[in-house]
């Protein structure tokens, strides 16, 4: 419970800074709803696959798969909206 928590206050701040930050007022309620919409559907195909996974192998080696995962994610995040200042 506690590594999913790690991710989730840095991810939090830096999707709400982005979002302040690219986006215009008449831009952003849209755009937050279509984040929102991809976020739900997003979660409901991984949920399932982690399902599927934990009854595979295990529910504790599925999770770990899946915190793996989130790494490379913030990888790929890091390097993707680093400025050259």
């Amino acid at each position: 419970m506690s590594t999913t928590s790690l991710f989730f206050g840095v991810t939090t701040v830096a999707e709400s800074t982005l979002l302040q930050k690219e986006f215009t007022n008449e831009q952003r309620a849209t755009m937050g709803s279509l984040n929102s919409f991809a976020g739900s559907i997003v979660f409901g195909i991984l949920a399932l696959l982690l399902g599927l996974t934990a009854d595979k192998i295990s529910p504790s080696r599925a999770l770990l798969s899946l915190q793996i995962l989130q790494i490379v994610n913030l990888w790929f995040y890091w390097k993707l909206f680093k400025h050259k200042d």
